[in-house]
C-alpha cells in the first residue's frame, strides 16, 4: 500500500482496522476484492484513504476544538473553570495537583485520538502529550518508559530539547551515565 502513495501512518491505521475483523469477515472481504477490476480497487481504496483522512480530521478538530473552548473559557471568565476541557488540560491539572497516574492516563488517551493524523497542528500537540507523558513516567520512576517515549518524541521533532533533556534524565536513573552525557 506504501508505493500506492499511502503515507506509513495510513498504511499502520488500516493494518490496526483490519487486526479488529474476525476471519469470517476477513475471508469475506478477501473474497469481494477478488471480483473487484483493477479500476474497481481503485477506486475503493482511493475511497478509504479519503474516509481516514476525514476521520483523522476530525479526530484532531474535537481535540483542538475543545482546548480552544477551554481557553476561550478561561480567558473570559479566569474564576470559573471551563466545563469542556480537553484530555492534554486535564492532564496538566492532574500534574500540578500531583496526581501523575492520572494525568499519564490523560495523556495516552489524547495521544491515541491523535494517532494517524500528521497535519501539523495535530503533531504539536501529539509531541507536547508525548513530552508530558514522558515527564508523567519519570515522576512515577518508570525510566524505561520514559526514555522510549522521548526517543518517540525526537520522531516527531528531532530539535526538542526538552525530549532530550528528559531522555537524558531517564537515561542517567537508568545508569545510562554515557547515554545520557550524550543527550
Amino acid at each position: 500500500m506504501a508505493s500506492m502513495g499511502y503515507s506509513p501512518a495510513e498504511v499502520q491505521q488500516a493494518r490496526q482496522q483490519m487486526a479488529n475483523m474476525s476471519s469470517s469477515d476477513m475471508s469475506r472481504m478477501s473474497e469481494e476484492m477478488r471480483k473487484l477490476s483493477p479500476e474497481q480497487l481503485k477506486q475503493q481504496m482511493q475511497g478509504a484513504a479519503t474516509q481516514m483522512q476525514a476521520q483523522n480530521h476530525y479526530k484532531y478538530n474535537a481535540s483542538v476544538s475543545l482546548l480552544t473552548i477551554a481557553r476561550l473559557s478561561a480567558e473570559a471568565d479566569s474564576e470559573t473553570p471551563s466545563p469542556q476541557v480537553t484530555l492534554k488540560t486535564d492532564g496538566n491539572k492532574a500534574v500540578a495537583a500531583g496526581n501523575f497516574a492520572e494525568a499519564a492516563e490523560k495523556y495516552v488517551r489524547a495521544r491515541e485520538n491523535l494517532e494517524g493524523n500528521n497535519q501539523k497542528q495535530a503533531l504539536d500537540l501529539r509531541l507536547a502529550c508525548t513530552l508530558n507523558l514522558a515527564l508523567c513516567q519519570l515522576k512515577k520512576n518508570k525510566n524505561s518508559d520514559a526514555e522510549k517515549l522521548c526517543t518517540e518524541a525526537l520522531g516527531i521533532e528531532q530539535r526538542s530539547y526538552k525530549a532530550y533533556y528528559r531522555r537524558a534524565l531517564a537515561r542517567k536513573a537508568l545508569g545510562e551515565t554515557e547515554h545520557a552525557a550524550a543527550d
